[in-house]
């Protein structure tokens, strides 16, 4: 079973590679024992041909939706773990007001190639 996850942050690192793109993502991590609000930065990788053409139009500051998968796998006797999104929505693009439309949206399909 595999399971998903959605995270909504802005974007702090974009990283293209010519089989993916990693994107960090700032997203709320709650608050600290002293009130004090707290940011956990998300690894998301966009693979496939209906993701990439789109994660490799993101930048610094954007704000994205993305619905994600989780996988882990052990090499080495080292166990990994990985967000290989399935969706993409932008919500804002760095240069939009907050007031401003929606850039671009929709589902991306659920293709993940491994």
């Amino acid at each position: 079973m595999e399971n998903q996850c959605r995270f909504t942050g802005n974007i702090g690192k974009v990283d293209v590679k010519e089989r993916y793109v990693r994107v960090s993502v700032a997203v709320y991590g709650g608050k600290d024992k002293d009130g004090k609000e707290k940011t956990v930065w998300v690894s998301i990788f966009f693979t496939g041909d209906r993701l990439m053409p789109r994660a490799q139009n993101l930048d610094v500051g954007d704000m994205i939706t993305t619905t994600c998968s989780y996988k882990t796998w052990e090499k080495d006797g080292v166990y990994n773990h990985a967000f290989d999104a399935v969706r993409l929505l932008v919500l804002r693009k760095k240069h939009q007001s907050a007031a401003g439309d929606t850039i671009e949206d929709g589902d991306m399909g659920d293709d993940i190639p491994f």
